[in-house]
């Protein structure tokens, strides 16, 4: 079964009175959802650390999760330090993960589509992070029947080593069936060798489970839970880039498109030939040859469908790449119908801002700031590659456009556009770079949510999420330098 066939009139939702509900993990949590997430806090710990799970105990949230938060790993900068070289002990970015897969309910489902998942590491330098996702997926699959599966890359980003040690890491001690671990080569949703198309790659970074244990008043039925984050489970990249996780609770129709597309990354991790028809097939979705599109390149399997709606009154779409030659870039595009009188701050977290997209991106930025908009961009010091060109800064500066490089490298993707009064905006965030392969080739997810296409049942939320993300934004910005661009 794809999705969980049931849908949701949302008008008018309420999530019933408070409520303490005693589940498996023992915790007791409140059938009124909480204004944010309620980590459990390590009783043995200081103030702002979670606890992380053991084989004895995966703990959870301790109230009903809004419909969508955020959090971000810079509490961890600021207490650990950049990098935090000399300490095993794993961050609390990594065991909030951990708790969210804690909340899988008995006989549910996660699938995980990454980039990259780390394991075992060295005796010096253990993967500590990725060690409690590790161990809460254990415990919910010996001690509540779920099901888990993974379709990573199998590119050079895992060496042959790190493979290996995935391969041990799900030895005999590890009840997560082998064979539900699956390899992308050169990106899930295309054919094409790698001399033709080298940037392609699983980008992807969500984890999705079917059900969860956190009680909710509202309707009977699985309450399933979506995790999209900037970063990849690894304790190099936990520890030495800001990132961002966001959750995305009780939304049945995001949950159903997510499902399809791991369910289509599998059937072509499976199937080297990963024939259009057969990918449609197997994933229930209506993907086309983006050569049939006006795309350069045959057998790219594209997403016509620009924007995906998801349940009634939540403001939220999800756009998936790779994209068809006639799709605008999802950042760009953001701007095309901005009044600067109502939505006067323009905010952007990016890794890098590089190639021929980001000239589009700082054409479209230029025309914002002109209307009057306030527009600043904070970008990473380190992009892998180069993280701005002379061209695109030359362009921003002459537009009065602040370009900024955090202190601490980032591996954000998101733009906020707002209210300078309120929190009143939306918030663009995902996996996709500004690049060419973000859009066309790799496989990536951007969602959107809006406060103002919401329902009253979800605006506070929606509020709520654009103001963290801001003060995300307003933290990475502590520190930053001007920007040196390169050729």
């Amino acid at each position: 079964m794809l999705g969980l066939n049931r849908r949701r009139e949302a008008s008018g939702r309420r999530r019933g009175a408070m409520v303490a509900v005693a589940f498996v993990t023992s915790s007791l949590l409140a059938l009124s959802p909480a204004v944010a997430l309620e980590w459990t806090p390590d009783p043995n710990g200081t103030p702002g650390d979670v606890a992380g799970p053991s084989a004895e105990d995966c703990p959870t949230f301790t109230a009903t999760p809004p419909a969508y938060d955020v959090f971000f790993n810079m509490f961890d900068m600021d207490t650990r330090g950049f990098g935090d070289a000399g300490n095993n002990t794993p961050w609390n970015f990594s065991k909030r993960i951990a708790q969210i897969v804690c909340g899988a309910a008995p006989n549910s489902r996660i699938d995980i589509g990454m980039f990259f998942i780390r394991a075992l590491g060295t005796v010096d330098r253990p993967e500590s992070d990725p060690e409690q996702i590790w161990t809460a997926l254990d415990y919910v699959v010996k001690e509540r029947g779920v099901k888990v599966r993974l379709v990573l890359d199998g590119g050079g980003i895992t060496s042959s080593l790190g493979k290996k040690q995935i391969t041990a890491r799900l030895g005999p001690n590890s009840p997560i069936v082998k064979g539900d671990l699956k390899w992308c080569t050169n990106g899930c949703y295309e054919t094409n060798t790698s001399k033709v198309l080298p940037n392609s790659i699983n980008h992807e970074k969500f984890i999705t489970i079917s059900d969860t244990i956190w009680p909710n008043s509202t309707t009977s039925g699985p309450h399933p839970a979506i995790y999209s984050t900037s970063a990849n489970i690894s304790r190099g990249q936990t520890r030495s880039y800001m990132a961002d996780g966001s959750l995305i609770y009780d939304d049945i129709s995001m949950y159903d498109l997510f499902v399809k597309r791991f369910e289509g990354m599998r059937y072509c991790a499976v199937d080297k030939y990963c024939s259009l028809s057969g990918v449609n097939a197997a994933s229930g979705q209506t993907l086309v040859d983006g050569k049939s599109m006006g795309g350069y390149y045959p057998n790219v399997w594209v997403d016509p469908v620009y924007r995906h709606p998801t349940d009634n009154g939540r403001g939220t779409t999800v756009s998936f790449s790779p994209q068809p030659q006639t799709a605008r870039d999802y950042f760009a595009k953001q701007f095309d119908d901005v009044d600067c009188k109502v939505d006067g701050t323009v905010r952007v977290g990016m890794f890098r801002l590089s190639d021929a997209r980001a000239e589009q991106f700082a054409r479209a930025a230029k025309r914002l700031a002109s209307g009057g908009c306030n527009v600043k961009i904070m970008l990473s010091p380190k992009g892998g590659m180069a993280t701005i060109t002379k061209a695109t800064a030359s362009l921003l500066a002459n537009a009065g456009i602040k370009v900024r490089c955090s202190a601490t490298p980032l591996h954000t993707k998101y733009v906020l556009i707002g209210s300078r009064r309120n929190n009143e905006g939306r918030v663009l965030f995902g996996t996709a770079n500004m690049s060419t392969s973000g859009l066309r080739y790799s496989d990536e997810h951007m969602l959107l949510i809006d406060s103002r296409r919401t329902s009253p049942a979800y605006k506070d939320d929606a509020r709520r999420l654009y103001a963290k993300f801001m003060a995300g934004w307003n933290e990475m910005n502590q520190g930053s330098t001007t920007c040196k661009p390169t050729t």
